[in-house]
């Protein structure tokens, strides 16, 4: 598909010029880009944003989809390189001060990722995506009241938003307050629509709080039975004051701005 595409842009260059050829090659990339990324194929779309601001290196937004691109990829040095290009074309673009914090976040950076994530809200205070990026970075601090607080405020502009309600509910366990965390968790975690990580940090609530069967069984949903007992296991030693991180790791999800609506 992508070899017709670029034959189809040559084509136009050659009757229209080189200015007509390069705009429809950049339209065409970017919705294929687009495309690709909602499809799953994150290695083809990171490809497509490439060629799209190779075609058009004053447009912020083919970077802006590759930064996201490569965090989903797992790879966020290389996003934060991305991250870094979007911001010299635009200082002020909040999408690209969400997707810079939330590099710094998956690099274990959270006190820089936060003041990312306040460049945002001092310019926008309502900024639902900043103001979940911001609450998992005070999380991330150790400052779980302050994150909470702003789950909380972006609560107030979209009450249903699983993954507000999520973070919310992750808080409230990294803060020691189990049942708290359980009667947010529930209704995201047992819904037909629920994703594996909601699910899944419904299970470490549920261990936490001692209900070991209700872990176990959430906890086969998406894990194998060797997980499984090994998270059961560190749910003890964890109610006794010992143990590591379980094989689930859940985190915070971080709410980050799709490239398109």
């Amino acid at each position: 598909m992508l070899a017709l595409m670029l034959a189809g842009c040559q084509t136009t260059k050659d009757s229209t010029g080189t200015g007509a050829a390069n705009s429809a090659s950049y339209e065409a990339l970017m919705r294929l880009a687009d495309t690709t990324r909602g499809q799953g194929d994150l290695y083809t779309a990171a490809t497509l944003y490439r060629r799209a601001h190779a075609a058009n290196g004053a447009r912020v937004e083919p970077l802006l989809g590759l930064g996201d691109v490569l965090i989903d990829q797992g790879t966020p040095r290389e996003a934060l390189d991305i991250w870094r290009q979007a911001l010299a074309l635009d200082s002020g673009s909040a999408a690209a001060l969400r997707g810079y914090g939330r590099a710094l976040l998956a690099l274990d950076q959270p006190e820089e990722a936060a003041r990312q994530y306040a460049a945002v809200l001092a310019s926008d205070p309502k900024d639902r995506r900043a103001l979940n990026g911001l609450g998992v970075s005070k999380d991330m601090m150790g400052d779980h009241n302050g994150a909470q607080e702003r789950f909380r405020a972006a609560l107030a502009l979209a009450p249903d938003d699983r993954t507000t309600l999520n973070n919310l509910g992750f808080s409230h366990l990294l803060a020691g307050n189990a049942a708290e965390a359980i009667r947010i968790l529930e209704p995201l975690g047992r819904a037909p629509t629920a994703s594996a990580l909601q699910r899944q940090n419904l299970a470490l609530a549920y261990g936490l709080a001692g209900r070991d069967e209700d872990a176990a069984r959430m906890g086969r949903l998406d894990l194998g039975e060797a997980e499984v007992q090994r998270n059961l296991l560190y749910y003890r030693q964890a109610r006794e004051g010992a143990g590591d991180t379980p094989a689930a790791a859940p985190r915070p999800q971080v709410l980050v701005a799709p490239a398109k609506k």
